[in-house]
């Protein structure tokens, strides 16, 4: 590989991850050929760990892939918007509902209850199972997803109990999936829930930011009173 290689991949690199934000090692790899830089996915793979080393990337296991994103010290942002609000991303919109659930879900401190919220409310929404990278952009703690998968596979009682779990989709619907979704890597899991395993809570908590997201997006002007009336078990 000639120095001139070597010193040309480093923006391009960044330029996919300022738009993408998060991606896989294919996902970057499709990306660079698509701008005309059609390297060996070896190779990128390379770059990527280098840049990793010198710390201006952050990689984490979503298996059966590694994910990269810009380290957030390296963003101008506070924090690096995972699936990203790219003023030139015609999905925009569309891809501000995981920053909005993420948000919502701030509260949230146990990392368990904070996936089975976040897949009940992406299931729900999307009318299909959610991906574990749908998981991390809302804030779900990429180590806890992955283990879902383990989770899964795994026929012990007390796994038997756990609400989230891996959706068995033949390769023809995940091939689709993969086709439609644009902002899903090929390779992400996808997960369900069920709901009879879940907490009234857990449900009650989905359901009160499931609400507070349609109260946000549908004008409510003349349905709603100006001043709540307060009830004596109010105060």
């Amino acid at each position: 590989m000639s120095e001139e290689n070597e010193i040309n991949m480093f923006p391009h690199i960044i330029e996919v991850l300022e738009i993408q934000k998060q991606q896989s090692i294919s996902g970057i790899t499709r990306e660079l050929k698509k701008r005309g830089v059609s390297q060996h996915r070896l190779i990128v793979t390379g770059y990527l760990r280098a840049m990793r080393d010198l710390n201006y990337l952050t990689e984490f296991d979503l298996s059966p892939s590694k994910i990269y994103q810009i380290k957030n010290d390296r963003n101008s942002s506070d924090e690096v918007e995972l699936l990203g609000d790219s003023l030139n991303n015609d999905n925009a919109e569309k891809k501000s509902i995981y920053k909005r659930i993420k948000k919502e879900m701030s509260f949230i401190s146990d990392k368990s209850d904070r996936i089975t919220v976040c897949t009940y409310i992406l299931t729900k929404l999307f009318s299909r199972p959610c991906f574990d990278y749908e998981l991390t952009a809302c804030g779900c703690n990429a180590n806890e997803v992955s283990k879902l998968q383990s989770n899964s596979s795994n026929s012990s009682a007390s796994n038997k109990k756990q609400p989230v779990y891996k959706a068995k989709l033949d390769n023809e619907t995940l091939s689709k999936y993969f086709n439609d979704l644009e902002c899903i890597p090929e390779g992400s899991i996808p997960y369900e829930i069920d709901v009879s395993k879940t907490t009234a809570e857990i449900l009650d908590i989905a359901n009160d930011i499931l609400i507070s997201i349609l109260k946000d997006k549908i004008d409510l002007t003349g349905l709603v009173l100006k001043k709540q009336h307060k009830d004596l078990f109010d105060f």
